[in-house]
């Protein structure tokens, strides 16, 4: 559960940090011409303001996942595996995915597309940056992955757990997969 926690609290924290440290920057640049005109007691204002918004945008996301991990206390999470942003458990999959804390049973899982790069045909030596996208009941989950045979292991996986799974640009032949099957993935260049 700790190794869970840490992968979508970094998730969440590569979201905000951008915004958080230049945020810091502006408030304490702005400090010292505070006292000088009005104009940079405004800029001050205005970046105390972009820094107290983004500090608050992010307490408030930690909350949500506070109440995130609750959810996940039920679950089996001795055996899993790690793609990017998702982590592949036994019953389901948990993911920090467009911006959101995400867990989806497979059984739930209605449609899986795997979005290939098309760079990789036209430009020799261009790799990575291949997607697939995972829509369930209300729930969507979009994974990048290195290379088209994680992506084709990962829609096996998949169907392995659900059959009623309809899939989209899968191009190898339905292979059982079990969860020992799959790796941990990072995309490490998306360029």
């Amino acid at each position: 559960m700790e190794t869970i926690k840490k992968i979508i609290n970094k998730a969440m924290l590569n979201t905000y940090v951008f915004n958080l440290v230049l945020g810091f920057i502006l408030v304490v640049i702005t400090l010292f011409f505070v006292n000088q005109n009005d104009f940079a007691k405004i800029l001050f204002g205005l970046s105390v303001a972009y820094f107290g918004l983004f500090l608050s945008l992010y307490s408030g996301k930690a909350s949500i996942l506070k109440k995130f991990y609750k959810s996940l206390e039920t679950e089996d999470t001795k055996d899993y595996r790690i793609v990017e942003n998702t982590i592949f458990l036994t019953d389901c999959l948990v993911s920090f995915s467009f911006n959101v804390p995400v867990k989806i049973s497979y059984k739930d899982i209605i449609l899986v597309r795997h979005d290939p790069n098309v760079f990789e045909k036209t430009r020799p030596g261009y790799q990575g940056n291949h997607k697939i996208f995972i829509k369930a009941n209300g729930q969507e989950v979009l994974i990048p992955v290195k290379d088209e045979s994680i992506a084709q292991k990962i829609m096996n996986f998949l169907e392995t757990k659900n059959a009623n799974i309809q899939f989209q640009h899968k191009t190898i032949s339905f292979e059982e997969t079990q969860l020992s099957d799959l790796d941990n993935y990072s995309v490490k260049t998306r360029f």
